[in-house]
């Protein structure tokens, strides 16, 4: 505070104490320049785990009406495995942004100026909240449908990307084209300018490190496919 001549004090403005919705707004969509400062490491985990956990409520019946006519234990287990998943969600997130991370950041200190492996990681953290938005919007698409329009597995799929158009194509053709969705292309976008402006270069550079990041997650996916 300075002292105004009359004696009153004034309040400069970055001085004002924030409202407590501008903090919760800021830790929900922070600013680039906000990445990997207090709360942008936490704040997106519990985003995954919730947007998650709201996508297996909205699927589970669902995925019991698909595998309603499957052998008896089917159904359940795959009910399992959609809340298993849902509940380790914020766990897979941090392991992933810590993994595509560590590379992207490689990329950025080798093209730029770099950038603090810190704030990459927040970057990322929230790359898997846009992610996360697809399992919402699947289940929301089905929702829409009714749970009655669902008979089989198949029934299940729900297009957001070029994946749900290849029908039964070759295990390795349809884990590269997983990746190829709306929620990818908003993923390398978004990443691509928290990025660049993380390590204060340019877009190219900053689409370099994202797509860097894209190549070895659809890579592993790629791998697991042929192998598996």
């Amino acid at each position: 505070m300075q002292k105004a001549p009359s004696g009153i004090h004034v309040i400069r403005p970055s001085q004002r104490v924030p409202h407590p919705l501008d903090r919760i707004t800021g830790r929900i969509a922070p600013r680039f320049s906000d990445l990997g400062g207090p709360g942008t490491v936490m704040s997106p985990l519990i985003l995954v785990g919730a947007l998650s956990v709201a996508a297996a409520a909205g699927m589970h019946p669902m995925v019991r009406a698909a595998f309603a006519g499957q052998p008896p234990g089917v159904g359940t287990g795959m009910q399992s495995w959609l809340w298993l998943l849902a509940v380790l969600s914020p766990a897979l997130a941090l392991a992933k942004a810590l993994i595509l991370g560590a590379a992207a950041w490689a990329v950025l200190v080798l093209t730029a100026e770099g950038a603090r492996l810190r704030v990459v990681t927040s970057a990322f953290l929230y790359g898997e909240v846009i992610l996360a938005l697809q399992g919402v919007w699947m289940a929301a698409v089905l929702h829409v449908r009714g749970v009655g329009s669902v008979a089989e597995p198949l029934d299940l799929r729900v297009a957001s990307g070029i994946a749900e158009f290849i029908g039964n194509a070759h295990p390795a053709l349809l884990a590269l084209s997983q990746g190829a969705s709306v929620f990818h292309l908003a993923w390398v976008t978004f990443l691509t300018l928290a990025l660049a402006s993380a390590a204060g270069t340019t877009k190219v550079r900053g689409f370099a490190a994202a797509g860097t990041a894209w190549s070895l997650m659809t890579g592993i996916g790629v791998v697991r496919a042929l192998f598996s």
